[in-house]
């Protein structure tokens, strides 16, 4: 892994061991990667701006307020000119008031959350929370850096053990001749799949230009199909042409061919490919040449396979010549890991469609992630999508011409029509329990304090229910320093 660095920025000597002190103490909770961070001070405004243009930093640690020159000045306002510099490092900004006017500012322009200066073990314990935090960023969005940084684009990239089982076995067989079957529900990234193996192919068979070759066999019509597949005499058949046509068949040499949803092919269509697969020969539509084929076949399908030969809807002789090298690619469920590198490359492949900036793993909101992470998902990767399109061309319609802002999100989201998966407690019966306290309106009545004391209660209960505020916020789809104004606000810190 990569070097975390962390910059402490404060004009005050003593101040700045302190900050390097407590940042220290918190680095010890990470044994294994403590050798990783590097950490840096600097004590002025001329120094802060050189090291930032020399080296690349994930965590600044910067003073609220500076003195330089007998005047002193607030360095919120430095926030946006070293965002410039560096775009994706996190700043907390360090500070000993929590003022909520200068904080939002602070956030507003770029900061990330605040750290208050003291030594009251309930200030401190926030602090430690806050930094673990930030630190768990750098680590996440290092590894998930390395993830896109070791593959093509248009290969698989994972941190799921799970796919990783999938990918070792695509691996394994990418120098096999014989037929691979891939199985699984809809929208789990199949194509993309049926593509790696051809791409581990190039190198297992030595074949740079090796070629790929797909047909989907779901809902086209059957002369549609045939012509296509193994191609045509002229004037074969009504609408043929005259000219002769080569089908994928003929053409595939050295390549593979994928069936996309195999499953639906009708039981004529079946006996065909087969006598392929067994004979490695065919003919063209109206012809009677016998031609050859050395292509390897993918196939791939939604459906149980077994249960469609007890239908009668599926050749059991096809099934065994196919069934021999297959994998089960697993669902979103069993691989959370992974929805985060899903959603930045959908993402990133709408915004390149529609040519505006793509965004870094790092600029994307966590609970962005964590909204398709708590949710089965119609259609999976492919309903994920849809989302992210409805999102980005909602977002486009009302802020033309200017680049995706992600701290709206939410109010740009379609309507949810995905089920809560279990993978979230209910947020229903927390704000249903918090409602439920019973009050009256008087003439002392004072909105104000009443909307303190449910913001207090809420808290509250939520401290109870979850052991880190990262997960309130993942909960409550709110970004962490949310939650950090929340408790500055109310008083309510964890003990």
């Amino acid at each position: 892994m990569k070097n975390i660095n962390i910059l402490v920025a404060d004009d005050n000597h003593i101040d700045i061991k302190i900050a390097c002190s407590f940042i220290e103490n918190v680095l010890e909770s990470f044994p294994r990667n403590k050798e990783l961070f590097q950490l840096e001070m600097v004590s002025s405004r001329e120094d802060l701006f050189k090291v930032l243009r020399e080296s690349k930093f994930h965590i600044l640690v910067l003073d609220k307020i500076w003195e330089e020159e007998g005047k002193s000045f607030n360095s919120i306002g430095m926030i946006q000119t070293i965002k410039e510099i560096q775009p994706k490092i996190e700043i907390v900004i360090l500070t000993s008031d929590a003022d909520v006017v200068d904080m939002s500012m602070a956030i507003a322009k770029g900061a990330t959350n605040y750290l208050l200066k003291g030594t009251n073990p309930k200030i401190a314990n926030h602090r430690s929370e806050v930094l673990n935090d930030l630190i768990n960023r750098a680590i996440e969005n290092i590894e998930a850096e390395k993830v896109f940084e070791n593959h093509d684009q248009f290969r698989v990239q994972s941190k799921s053990p799970k796919m990783a089982e999938v990918l070792s076995f695509l691996k394994a067989i990418a120098p096999s001749p014989y037929p691979v079957l891939l199985l699984g529900n809809t929208g789990l990234g199949k194509t993309t799949l049926a593509k790696e193996i051809n791409f581990l192919s190039k190198e297992a068979f030595q074949q740079p230009e090796r070629a790929f070759f797909s047909i989907n066999i779901a809902g086209i019509d059957e002369s549609l199909l045939n012509s296509q597949l193994f191609g045509h005499e002229a004037n074969s058949f009504t609408g043929s042409g005259n000219k002769t046509r080569q089908g994928i068949l003929e053409l595939s040499q050295n390549s593979d061919v994928f069936f996309d949803e195999i499953g639906d092919a009708s039981l004529e269509t079946q006996k065909k490919i087969l006598t392929v697969i067994e004979e490695k020969e065919f003919y063209r539509v109206g012809g009677n040449q016998k031609l050859k084929t050395n292509a390897r076949f993918i196939f791939a399908t939604n459906k149980n396979l077994e249960q469609e030969v007890q239908n009668g809807n599926f050749r059991e002789d096809l099934l065994n010549r196919i069934k021999a090298l297959s994998i089960t690619v697993p669902n979103l469920s069993d691989r959370q890991e992974d929805i985060p590198i899903i959603v930045t490359n959908l993402l990133n492949k709408i915004l390149k469609s529609h040519k505006q900036e793509e965004l870094d793993y790092s600029q994307i909101p966590r609970n962005l992630f964590q909204h398709f992470k708590n949710r089965d998902i119609p259609g999976n990767i492919r309903g994920i999508e849809n989302e992210l399109l409805f999102m980005v061309l909602n977002h486009n319609a009302y802020n033309p011409g200017k680049p995706l802002n992600l701290r709206q999100w939410k109010s740009y989201m379609r309507g949810s029509e995905g089920k809560p998966n279990g993978r979230t407690k209910g947020k229903s019966n927390t704000i249903q329990s918090i409602l439920s306290s019973q009050f009256s309106f008087t003439e002392d009545f004072d909105m104000k304090e009443f909307r303190l004391e449910l913001d207090r209660k809420l808290i509250t209960e939520a401290t109870m229910t979850y052991s880190t505020d990262k997960q309130i916020a993942d909960v409550f789809k709110v970004h962490p320093s949310f939650i950090t104004k929340l408790r500055t606000k109310t008083g309510v810190f964890r003990t």
